[in-house]
């Protein structure tokens, strides 16, 4: 009987100390660590992400971090003839109340090739860094002329021997 308490005891004991133990290790991390995140972007692009769009408008969209300053600058890059030729000069990015979230609709784009500028600064007004995007914009009818163009030069024959070998 006394073996019985004393291992009763003694077992009693172990656990306290092991729970007691593993609370102390236990230590939450405060939340005003989290609280800036040096890895993460000033900025994120997330529309365009595709290098060439087939359509006469775009949507710019952008994820911005709240210690930083963004202004937004478009440019339709020019060929031999032409200039480089300005459509949104240096506009302030205010990012919405959901998100950060910030978007731009570009309407009646020419084909041709483009560039997004993104000049990033600091809370004290500091250059930052600047992020360029460019994509081209192509006619849908032409694009979809030459898609067809292509289906019609390749035959089901040669893409089945294509597919044997």
């Amino acid at each position: 009987m006394k073996k019985s308490i004393i291992t009763s005891a003694l077992i009693l004991v172990i656990l306290g100390a092991s729970a007691s133990t593993g609370y102390a290790a236990y230590r939450p991390v405060p939340s005003y660590i989290y609280s800036i995140n040096e890895n993460e972007k000033a900025l994120e692009i997330i529309s365009p992400k595709k290098e060439i769009i087939v359509q006469d408008s775009l949507l710019i969209s952008v994820k911005v971090r709240e210690d930083v300053s963004v202004s937004l600058s478009v440019y339709k890059e020019g060929t031999e003839d032409q200039e480089e030729e300005l459509i949104i000069d240096e506009e302030k990015v205010e990012p919405g109340e959901a998100l950060n979230m910030y978007t731009k609709q570009l309407k009646d784009l020419t084909p041709g090739k483009y560039k997004i500028v993104f000049e990033i600064e600091d809370q004290d007004g500091n250059h930052q860094d600047t992020i360029t995007k460019k994509f081209t914009v192509k006619d849908k009818e032409e694009e979809i002329n030459e898609t067809l163009e292509l289906i019609r030069e390749t035959k089901a024959v040669d893409v089945l021997d294509n597919l044997k070998e």
